[in-house]
């Protein structure tokens, strides 16, 4: 019950409600892949960061790691997966042109963050 009467007075249960409205895929998350947990990071974690910039993660998102990795189940998803899709994107296999060391490092990067908030939850 997110409401409670307590004294006669009303409590509103703050955390009881945001969890009711979160995004997080707690209850499903053996069925979560890793593109489920991509939107859920996106629109959980990334609330504070300006738009341009979530514009962006969600770029990187679906053209570098849900494309790679989006159908593996997170419970499945391994080191070797990781530094396979890392391997992909530096020779280049299923993009138009390999990508430079600096460009790896932001799909690489934005995907250890949100894999650190999908290990916590």
């Amino acid at each position: 019950m997110i409401v409670k009467e307590n004294n006669n007075s009303t409590e509103f249960n703050v955390l009881e409600y945001m969890r009711s409205i979160s995004t997080v895929l707690e209850s499903n998350q053996e069925y979560a892949t890793v593109a489920d947990w991509t939107e859920c990071w996106l629109m959980q974690y990334c609330m504070d960061i300006k738009d341009s910039t979530k514009l962006e993660y969600k770029k990187i998102a679906e053209q570098h790691i849900n494309r790679v990795l989006g159908k593996v189940k997170l419970t499945e998803l391994t080191h070797e997966d990781v530094q396979l899709f890392i391997n992909s994107l530096n020779m280049g296999i299923g993009i138009k042109n390999k990508l430079s060391p600096k460009s790896i490092k932001n799909p690489s990067c934005r995907f250890r963050v949100c894999a650190d908030h999908a290990r916590r939850v």
